[in-house]
């Protein structure tokens, strides 16, 4: 029986632990014969040297591409980009997979898109049809579907868009969310546990902050997240903890103003490079909300039951559940959609929400598609007409 050799790409903790399981079942499976290649932030130290958690899962057996620029910048993430693309066209050129499985929208998984059309290897795409308009990811994200052959979409909004695109409805899966559908896989601690796990102490309340840049705003991005820090900071008896931003321009600044706001209020904040999902979904369970603009606070963190206050345009155009608490980076209204999170209206409201991203069995939907799905021998398609 000839295996169908699969490349997998995963270029930062945030992507990792949404893909790991898909990973472990097709390592397991005998049909397979999984290549795995780590690359951008999981190579670098100032994000936790996250390469350590893909080696103790059991993954030993990958290929490092760093690509990742000592500072990010504009620049500096286009000269990766390049970079990239011409690394893993190597490797794919060398190892000539059957299909190459793609997350996301960053911009390491455009030039493993782009290596692998020139090649005319098929890709297998995970959350495409999503909208984030605040950053540049949305238009790599629409990019990456027109170059994939499979499309695995986590919402029936998500599939009319894919579809729009131009792609066949038969190629197009509404599988829901690899991340919410981890939730089930994965067993969380108690709170003692997370505290000892963790080193913290919560308090009365507590807030959990991931904030990352805004890659297509001029907006000065320094005082932007100046406006969060004075909000939270007239807030009695919380806690905060911050997760490290994303590898993006920009980047440094933010994760300055964190380290400066955690140096001074010791007792009641923390900062983690990495959490892992499961310490991060752990930590869900005993905050009171997600403050920042990331898509997890969207997509995940509604299955926990507790709100989400979305600050500015990062993630507009992403679906969103109505526990969800949008504002603009400004400390007024940042502060009005606390007085939101902690009224009894709001709470009552999402103690009865149901997570729109949640399906059943989307591994096993996905993971079905993958070994039994008609691979093509080429990847010439029509565009689909509405």
């Amino acid at each position: 029986m000839k295996k169908r050799k699969v490349c997998m790409i995963t270029g930062s903790r945030a992507d990792y632990d949404l893909i790991k399981f898909l990973m472990q079942k097709i390592k397991q499976d005998k049909r397979f014969s999984l290549k795995i290649i780590v690359t951008g932030s999981h190579l670098s130290k100032n994000y936790g040297y996250t390469v350590n958690r893909i080696k103790s899962d059991g993954f030993n057996n990958y290929k490092s591409i760093p690509i990742l620029p000592i500072k990010e910048s504009a620049i500096t993430i286009a000269a990766a980009t390049s970079k990239g693309l011409n690394s893993f066209f190597k490797f794919f050129y060398k190892v000539k997979p059957d299909l190459n499985i793609i997350f996301g929208d960053r911009y390491e998984m455009l030039s493993a898109a782009i290596a692998s059309l020139y090649l005319n290897i098929p890709i297998a795409h995970i959350s495409g049809g999503e909208q984030t308009i605040g950053s540049f990811d949305d238009q790599i994200r629409h990019c990456i579907t027109k170059m994939s052959w499979w499309h695995f979409v986590s919402t029936a909004k998500y599939k009319k868009r894919v579809i729009q695109l131009g792609e066949n409805p038969k190629r197009v899966f509404l599988t829901g969310s690899l991340g919410v559908d981890n939730i089930k896989r994965i067993k969380l601690f108690n709170k003692k546990k997370l505290q000892k796990e963790l080193s913290i102490n919560l308090n009365k309340k507590n807030i959990l902050v991931t904030y990352h840049p805004v890659t297509l705003d001029k907006k000065d991005p320094k005082k932007e997240f100046e406006q969060l820090i004075k909000s939270i900071s007239l807030l009695k008896d919380t806690n905060f903890f911050f997760t490290n931003p994303n590898a993006d321009p920009n980047n440094a600044v933010i994760t300055k103003k964190i380290k400066n706001f955690v140096r001074k209020n010791k007792k009641k904040a923390f900062y983690f490079k990495s959490l892992g999902q499961q310490k991060y979904f752990s930590l869900l369970q005993f905050v009171d909300a997600v403050l920042g603009n990331s898509s997890s606070g969207i997509i995940e963190v509604p299955s926990f039951k507790i709100g989400t206050i979305n600050i500015g345009d990062r993630q507009m155009g992403r679906y969103k559940p109505k526990s969800i608490i949008d504002c603009k980076p400004l400390k007024n209204d940042i502060s009005k959609s606390f007085k939101v999170l902690y009224s009894n209206k709001f709470k009552k409201k999402i103690k009865r929400l149901r997570n729109d991203y949640e399906y059943n069995n989307t591994l096993e939907k996905i993971f079905n598609i993958i070994k039994y799905g008609k691979l093509p021998s080429n990847i010439k398609k029509s565009f689909f007409d509405l």
